[in-house]
């Protein structure tokens, strides 16, 4: 059995039967307790199972013409400048609404990023995880580590804060990329870019 997933903030450790490519994991064969995959997580972002948020999809929220209005353009005018500012608190209930159901389980593993879930979509920093990622934690087959930093090691990786090390057959770096990074160079005029960012 393969599957295949978007993942784009973890370093991966793994055992014997899993392999992590960057961008993608590839589970192969079963994920089981008596080899657990470790992954190691350097910076926290929202990881969503699917783009729900209780029973509504999300582009209602955020994909839509009528969410262009929420956002701050670079040159608009004052009647748009008026109306975008008018109505940031919408947009904050949209954020609240769809982080109050995506948080539920990144809260038991500490995992709740200190960005809204809306800068999150506007800069591309969202990762799609299997439906079974979480019941994978919960049951051990997954085990996560949050390190900064870290350094090799004959037996594998030493994490930052850890005395011993984590014990890796293979270490695949799975960081993604950076679309913040990717969406300041479109433009030439720092202006721009500033805006584009924050």
């Amino acid at each position: 059995m393969v599957r295949v997933c978007k993942l784009s903030l973890f370093i991966s450790l793994t055992k014997h039967r899993f392999m992590f490519f960057t961008n993608f994991v590839i589970l192969l064969g079963t994920v089981g307790t008596e080899q657990p995959c470790t992954m190691i997580v350097r910076t926290k972002h929202w990881i969503i199972p699917d783009y729900y948020a209780w029973g509504v999809h999300i582009s209602k929220l955020y994909l839509n013409r009528f969410s262009e209005l929420l956002i701050h353009k670079p040159g608009e005018g004052f009647l748009l400048s008026l109306l975008a500012t008018t109505l940031t608190p919408l947009r904050w209930i949209f954020s609240k609404f769809a982080e109050s159901y995506y948080s539920i389980p990144m809260k038991k593993y500490d995992m709740v990023p200190d960005h809204s879930l809306f800068e999150a979509l506007v800069t591309c920093l969202i990762a799609i995880t299997p439906k079974d990622h979480y019941k994978r934690l919960e049951e051990g087959s997954i085990i996560l580590k949050k390190s900064k930093t870290f350094s090799f090691c004959k037996e594998g990786v030493l994490l930052e804060g850890e005395s011993s090390s984590t014990k890796s057959d293979i270490v695949i770096f799975g960081t993604g990329f950076k679309g913040d990074q990717k969406i300041k160079d479109m433009f030439t005029s720092e202006y721009f870019q500033k805006i584009a960012i924050g």
